[in-house]
């Protein structure tokens, strides 16, 4: 009995977990085939694996929200709150206890046994009805003594099963405790391994950083050289971070660029919010998705969301705008942006402490029925 209620909660928890299975191993697929020649490329890759180490993070982080939903979802569908395994298998009670009746059937057989001595040698056809009665009420009670005991032994197979199942039942109640604290454990130590990852890459990403060769050394002349103001010219590869900004003129080549403090790839591409472990200030998003695109410094984007009012509320909880502006130096880069009714206000992009968070912070003028504000930590897609 224990072996076969240990069998059909594995057994439960292995088919409720067959359909959503797929997506956190397909999303360690990806993980996986993102980046696999990584870390042997980080001796001579510089500056350029800091967008890599960010796409295996993005990956990471993925696989490691799915994976965690997925365990969580389990935990939470078979937890022990109304569980049957906490209702305990009760004894089946008699109507009368079994030798309380035995006494009783006695007693009466004993007054048939009497009467049916009395008329035994009484010939008057009359009395004849009667004996016979009497010898079928004696049958009777010898039938019904049979069933009693019967039903005593039946009743002492009942008992002794119910303490088996009771015994059986307390024991896959522990067991199910023991794979939802497992289950509540895992979970808990992935969102540890998922902090350690994006650490990893990270340092991962600042260690493969080398310092630009100097530049060779000018000719001596005997007439001074004045200064001459130094201008950036856009190069391949990603931003470098602290690269000096031109103040001067504008020379003759290609337009000046301006490099951001961090690589660009903490700035640009597509980020949302997540509702597992989703951090946000004011308003509660139901759904945040971010775009944002560079080119030759220039950056654009849109911001799509929807927020959570509260109840009773007859307010709009869509927001939708657009942003656009020239990058800077600052870590924080802040643009103004126009909402689809013509709102004007502006956006703060703030790189988060990993490669794949971004903090998103907008204000925009305050109108009636609208969200106004917004805080609310993304994640890269």
């Amino acid at each position: 009995m224990k072996k076969a209620c240990g069998t059909l909660l594995a057994i439960a928890l292995c088919l409720a977990a067959q359909t959503d299975r797929e997506s956190y191993r397909a999303a360690y697929r990806a993980w996986r085939d993102a980046e696999p020649k990584l870390e042997s490329d980080a001796a001579k890759a510089g500056d350029s694996l800091a967008p890599r180490t960010a796409h295996a993070a993005s990956a990471e982080a993925k696989y490691s929200a799915d994976r965690t939903a997925f365990l969580r979802g389990i935990g939470e569908t078979y937890g022990l709150k109304g569980s049957p395994l906490q209702t305990a298998i009760g004894q089946t009670l008699s109507l009368a206890p079994p030798a309380q009746m035995q006494r009783f059937v006695s007693a009466e057989t004993v007054t048939v046994n009497a009467n049916i001595a009395a008329f035994a040698k009484d010939t008057d056809p009359g009395i004849l009805p009667l004996k016979q009665a009497l010898d079928r009420e004696r049958n009777a009670l010898a039938a019904l003594n049979t069933a009693i005991g019967a039903r005593q032994r039946a009743e002492d197979r009942v008992a002794q099963s119910s303490s088996a199942m009771e015994r059986s039942r307390v024991s896959a109640l522990e067991k199910q405790r023991t794979v939802l604290t497992a289950i509540a454990d895992a979970a808990a130590s992935l969102e540890r391994e998922d902090v350690a990852w994006l650490a990893y890459y990270q340092k991962l990403a600042e260690s493969a950083r080398v310092a630009p060769e100097p530049p060779p050394a000018a000719p001596v002349s005997s007439a001074p050289v004045s200064a001459a103001p130094v201008t950036v010219v856009p190069v391949a590869g990603p931003a470098v971070v602290g690269a000096p900004v031109s103040n001067g003129p504008v020379s003759n080549g290609p337009p000046p660029v301006v490099i951001a403090p961090l690589p660009l790839a903490r700035y640009v591409g597509t980020w949302a919010y997540s509702k597992i472990g989703g951090s946000f200030h004011g308003a509660e998003p139901e759904a945040l998705d971010l775009i944002v695109h560079e080119e030759n410094g220039k950056v654009t984007g849109t911001l799509a969301a929807r927020f959570k009012l509260p109840p009773g509320s007859t307010g709009d909880p869509a927001v939708h705008f657009e942003f656009s502006g020239e990058l800077r130096t600052n870590r924080i880069q802040t643009f103004p942006l126009v909402t689809d009714d013509g709102a004007m206000g502006t956006i703060e992009l703030i790189p988060g402490n990993a490669f794949n968070l971004l903090e998103v912070n907008f204000q925009t003028e305050t109108r009636p029925g609208k969200i106004h504000l917004g805080d609310v930590l993304l994640v890269k897609q």
